[in-house]
């Protein structure tokens, strides 16, 4: 039960966080990605 109690606000906390900061991570084309064997794919 107390794990249910605390696991529901922190998660709907996340999701809040996440939600807010939902622009820094759509801006993908500005990132680069590294490929596996760690060279960097423009």
């Amino acid at each position: 039960v107390v794990g249910v109690l605390i696991e529901v606000p922190v998660m709907l906390s996340v999701v809040k966080i996440v939600n807010a900061t939902k622009p820094w991570y759509e801006r993908g084309p500005a990132v680069r990605k590294v490929g596996a064997k760690g060279r960097l794919h423009t």
